[in-house]
């Protein structure tokens, strides 16, 4: 990719940009997506053909298990999130003008592969699994207890584990480690939970 002109991004690792056709391109394993002005795509594709082997390029839909969703809308300047930053200088502006204007959209959508990430946990879990409840993500509340298993902070409480008298000093078994209720299974949910969260 160097060699064609694509330069990696400085502590974005396995993403690149091509300075003078505006191209930027990530790439994990053998999946590659490429955005910026579409009149440099087909060259930048057939370029990156002639060193390796690719499949035809195919429209945005879904990478890395994460669905692209992409739409049109009308937008005023005024009302972009992120308006405040244009107004003050600290974003160019690019191509946008005052005024409503078409814009392209994406959106990004997990919901899918976060679905299988619970389906796993209750197939794992098994009988211990207790009835799922909704939860609003991503702003979730911290809990300031200390966690499940562990020692209180001086000041805060414990937290009860499931099936487990919550653990201090006097009721910690001798010569062994607090082990949670889901131990044996915490390693593979989580390993699949992680692999959204780098999306």
């Amino acid at each position: 990719l160097t060699e064609l002109g694509f330069q990696p991004i400085d502590g974005w690792n396995s993403c690149f940009v091509h300075d003078k056709w505006q191209l930027y391109l990530t790439v994990y394993v053998d999946d590659f997506k490429m955005a910026g002005p579409n009149e440099h795509f087909a060259k930048a594709w057939k370029m990156i053909g002639t060193k390796i082997k690719l499949d035809p390029p195919v429209a945005m839909n879904k990478y890395l298990g994460c669905h692209h969703a992409v739409t049109e809308e009308m937008w005023d300047l005024n009302d972009h999130p992120l308006a405040e930053l244009f107004a003050k200088g600290d974003l160019p502006l690019g191509s946008a003008q005052p005024g409503k204007q078409k814009v392209a959209c994406v959106e990004y959508d997990m919901s899918d592969f976060l679905r299988q990430c619970v389906d796993k946990y209750v197939e794992l879990a098994g009988d211990r699994t207790k009835p799922l409840k909704p939860a609003q993500t991503p702003f979730l509340e911290e809990n300031t207890g200390s966690p499940c298993g562990q020692e209180p902070r001086e000041g805060e409480p414990s937290l009860e584990c499931e099936g487990k008298p919550s653990l201090n000093k006097k009721e910690k078994p001798k010569g062994q480690s607090p082990t949670g209720v889901l131990a044996d299974i915490a390693v593979r949910v989580l390993m699949k939970v992680f692999y959204a969260a780098r999306i």
